[in-house]
């Protein structure tokens, strides 16, 4: 099972949440990112929240149309994307993306960011998308993924491509496909030696032995 969580912060190209919202079986808004559905003339299967940032018209009118709506008190201890990651768990989700959970608030951006890693450890596949990035971490043990230009969301020929160590240190990295490959390297917390690579093939692999490696395609405004 596939779901797609769409949250309150910044998208401007719907169409990029029309394209993911194909590949889903299910979809759960977080709050405001009803606001996005509804530019994209999308129903949710489901709608969590506390409900402080979703017009009271459009609320009204999922209701109408039967869309399973969960509320949560506004004094609670989760953020939004995580209840709605929570139920997509719930709901038996083995693949994750989560679109508009990032924008000019660096706490939520981090936070998103950051929940991702419970996410590896089960063993889900997830993802983050955003207007110009496609973000995700590679880890819980000797693990690998390979990125190829026909399943990527976002254009493979506009991106950067950066390696950043979410743990204190990442090792036994190798990767095929870029233009400045890496070699059993290991990358330190802190560290940029792995910013800014570019794609060398319509594919590229990426291997570690150890650690939490965060992959961060960006495309240049």
């Amino acid at each position: 099972m596939k779901a797609l969580i769409v949250g309150n912060g910044s998208l401007e190209n719907i169409d990029l949440l029309k394209k993911e919202a194909k590949k889903t079986d299910f979809i759960i808004c977080a709050d405001g990112g009803a606001g996005f559905l509804e530019k994209a003339s999308l129903l949710p299967h489901f709608l969590i929240g506390d409900f402080d940032s979703i017009d009271q018209g459009l609320l009204d009118f999922y209701r109408s149309k039967n869309v399973e709506i969960i509320q949560h008190p506004t004094k609670k201890d989760f953020t939004d994307t995580e209840l709605a990651i929570e139920l997509a768990l719930e709901k038996k989700a083995r693949a994750i993306s989560l679109i508009a959970v990032t924008g000019s608030r660096i706490d939520h951006s981090l936070s998103s960011l950051f929940l991702l890693k419970p996410l590896v450890e089960k063993k889900i596949d997830a993802k983050i998308l955003s207007d110009c990035n496609e973000v995700y971490l590679l880890g819980s043990g000797e693990s690998s993924i390979k990125l190829e230009k026909k399943n990527l969301s976002l254009n493979m020929d506009e991106l950067i491509l950066s390696l950043l160590a979410l743990s204190e240190k990442v090792e036994g990295i190798r990767t095929t496909g870029l233009s400045y490959p890496l070699v059993d390297a290991c990358l330190k917390q802190g560290s940029s030696l792995g910013v800014s690579n570019r794609f060398s093939a319509t594919a590229a692999t990426i291997r570690i032995k150890k650690g939490f490696l965060y992959i961060i395609l960006s495309k240049e405004i």
